[in-house]
């Protein structure tokens, strides 16, 4: 009973032959293959078949199947000077823009000329919210990227050099960075006589020949002065192979003795 009605809902055919049950649009298909028979697409495509006037386009001279399909053919030929138009071809710029991937929906709205999306108070707190995630997120990678590229270029000795610091005259003298101008003004307030170095010391680091100049020259200690923000392995060398007196002052330093 129940085969019988799929039957029936499927509309089937059984092949004799192979005792094939097929669908009847298929059973065609099925019964040229089986029977060994040429179609007429088969025949057109070995040259087979003999073709008229009257089931080619007077217009392309395209080979139709019988004169049903050469008349609808010839009516939608694009040779045809009195062609009929189709939706699609007078609506293609329309389908264009209506299956375009917006990126958001004001553009849309905007192209297709809809009116302006209303969002609710709501809504416009979540991406108040998730635009805050994302900006502590972007700055978050940018100060890992940042990080990461300063030590590479510290531990390649690269890193802030006295010519990306800003420079300060003070009295005919020109000073790299603020730490430099309020230890000489520093210095000027105690009395202490001093000079920016012009002497160059020789030092090696990794098997190389440098020149180091320290920051201040104080003439009544004989001593030499470096004002450092950060230390680097080529620092080290520097101080140690200094042959003379030398003192350095990071930061704490400086705080200590009220500069900065």
């Amino acid at each position: 009973m129940v085969n019988s009605i799929v039957d029936i809902i499927r509309n089937t055919k059984k092949c004799d032959k192979w005792n094939v049950d097929d669908s009847l649009s298929n059973f065609n298909k099925h019964y040229e293959k089986c029977e060994g028979v040429i179609n007429y697409w088969t025949k057109k495509k070995l040259g087979l078949l003999k073709v008229d006037n009257e089931v080619s386009c007077k217009f392309c001279n395209k080979i139709c199947k019988n004169s049903n399909s050469q008349r609808n053919h010839s009516r939608l030929c694009k040779f045809n000077p009195n062609k009929q138009s189709t939706f699609f071809e007078t609506n293609s710029n329309d389908l264009r823009i209506k299956n375009k991937v917006h990126k958001n929906q004001y553009i849309k709205a905007k192209e297709l000329g809809l009116p302006k999306p209303q969002i609710s108070e709501e809504t416009r707190e979540k991406l108040r919210q998730n635009l805050k995630n994302i900006d502590k997120n972007i700055l978050k990678k940018r100060n890992e990227k940042t990080s990461e590229t300063i030590c590479k270029k510290m531990a390649k000795g690269e890193w802030h050099t006295f010519k990306d610091c800003k420079n300060y005259e003070y009295k005919g003298v020109i000073l790299n960075g603020s730490w430099e101008l309020k230890y000489a003004m520093y210095l000027d307030e105690k009395n202490i006589s001093w000079k920016r170095c012009d002497e160059s010391f020789p030092y090696i680091f990794n098997n190389k020949k440098h020149r180091y100049i320290p920051d201040f020259y104080l003439i009544d200690d004989d001593t030499y002065i470096e004002v450092k923000g950060y230390v680097l392995d080529k620092d080290y060398a520097k101080w140690n192979q200094f042959p003379k007196k030398l003192k350095v002052l990071f930061k704490k330093d400086l705080e200590e003795l009220n500069i900065i």
